[in-house]
């Protein structure tokens, strides 16, 4: 990236030196290896612009003009140039290459979203903040440089920069924004500078990363998992190993003494088999890992978050430590499970653990189950076969709905109450005998087809 750093100070000395209305600034060309990287170019009048003054300080607030390599000026009428304002070149498809001086301060929402051809970003020395999709959907932009001056890329600046194969983050920037780099999906490696404290999803969908450098000292854990959301092929995680909450190992991010799973990379693949000096998963640890078959967790795993697997869809099968007290909710939404052994120690099942679990065709649940909860086998389109224990005193709200292959249902002698769309969807259930103590029943509880004793 040294080019593009060389780049950047020559035009930002040039266009400083610009004056409209007089002789145009030329944009000297800077070579590297032989290979022009910056033409030489003239400084675009400001007749190709529309501005406006504030407090002394020129606004762009769009492009008249028919060029398609254009150099911001960095003063106007004698007034500097400060910022670009939102949606300023906006899907304007003409625009290859454009040049920003030092004196614009920031870069706003969309205002160069939907340039498609824009092939060339040169930003300089100045430049403190880039905002919401400023450079959205840049399809043809290949290489980004952001100077030190800037402190905060905004939510989804760059995202759907579907070309973009190289990005330089300097230190001094403190905040990347969610989405901020989505969908890049040419992007194959990026180093997070020091300066950057905690990741907000900055890379969803970047399915060409392969490497991750974090060298600042992160300590939220809540939002690591969906950082590497859709980053199918991510291989590899690099902290810097001075920091106090991290490590990684074999397509894993544990906690720094590799007590508690953080997250697991999506491009792991097969059986994996959780460490017996794991004690903790984290919330989604699992979540979006695709190519992961089977799992076991040892008893000494204690500690569960919600969704720990929820999308892994090639998940067929899962051992399930002894001691286990609670299934955390959507703990295997989507999953690819066709049954699963559920200890006896656990004595609740929150909302959603196995909706959508589509290949699930048996089911039993231990005896100190008391409630069916909400959404907990919602669209298992195959169960056919469930074991309710004597212990169950409730069945909540859609517990069973859509489960269309699902024939026949024993309920406990001890259920009092079904909730609103228990057993809706259900339209294979044809006959299903309503226990005395049951003292009452949701709306549309059960399809219509449904005879009830």
């Amino acid at each position: 990236m040294k080019w593009t750093k060389l780049a950047k100070k020559l035009l930002s000395v040039a266009l400083c030196a610009a004056m409209v209305g007089s002789c145009a600034a030329v944009v000297p060309s800077v070579t590297q290896g032989g290979r022009i990287v910056a033409s030489a170019v003239e400084a675009t009048p400001a007749s190709s612009f529309s501005y406006y003054e504030n407090d002394g300080e020129i606004v762009i607030n769009g492009f008249k003009g028919t060029e398609t390599v254009v150099v911001i000026p960095s003063t106007i009428d004698g007034k500097p140039v400060t910022s670009i304002r939102w949606q300023a070149f906006k899907d304007c498809t003409s625009l290859e290459q454009i040049s920003i001086p030092a004196s614009v301060i920031s870069i706003k929402n969309n205002a160069f979203s939907g340039c498609a051809n824009l092939k060339e970003v040169f930003l300089s020395e100045g430049l403190m903040w880039i905002a919401d999709e400023a450079f959205k959907d840049c399809t043809s932009l290949e290489q980004i440089s952001i100077p030190s001056s800037v402190t905060k890329i905004d939510d989804n600046a760059f995202s759907g920069c579907t070309s973009l194969n190289e990005v330089f983050l300097s230190e001094g920037l403190t905040w990347i924004g969610s989405g901020a780099f989505s969908k890049c999906y040419n992007l194959k490696s990026i180093i997070i500078p020091s300066t950057v404290t905690d990741l907000r999803a900055p890379f969803i969908n970047c399915t060409g990363l392969e490497s991750i450098t974090i060298l600042g000292c992160m300590s939220d854990t809540s939002r690591f998992w969906f950082s590497f959301y859709g980053c199918v092929n991510l291989k590899n995680v690099v902290f810097n190993p001075t920091n106090e909450y991290f490590s990684y190992y074999d397509g894993v991010i544990y906690n720094k003494d590799r007590t508690k799973i953080v997250r697991c990379l999506p491009s792991k693949t097969g059986c994996f088999i959780v460490p017996d000096y794991v004690n903790s998963i984290e919330s989604y640890a699992f979540s979006q890992c695709h190519k992961i078959t089977s799992v076991e967790i040892p008893n000494t795993v204690v500690e569960f978050g919600e969704g720990i697997f929820s999308g892994c869809s090639s998940l067929e099968s899962v051992v399930l430590p002894d001691n286990m007290t609670e299934i955390k909710m959507e703990m295997f939404l989507g999953t690819k499970l066709k049954s699963v052994n559920i200890p006896n120690s656990v004595t609740n099942i929150e909302q959603g653990a196995f909706s959508y679990c589509q290949s699930l065709e048996e089911i039993s649940l231990p005896s100190s189950i008391e409630r069916i909860n909400y959404r907990l086998f919602d669209g298992c389109s195959n169960l056919k076969t469930v074991h309710l224990p004597d212990s169950v005193k409730s069945i909540n709200d859609y517990a069973f709905n859509d489960c269309k292959a699902l024939e026949n249902i024993e309920l406990p002698k001890g259920l009092n109450g079904i909730g609103e769309g228990a057993f809706y969807g259900c339209e294979n259930l044809k006959r299903i005998a309503i226990p005395e103590k049951v003292i009452g029943i949701g709306d549309f509880a059960f399809s219509y087809s449904l005879s009830t004793t």
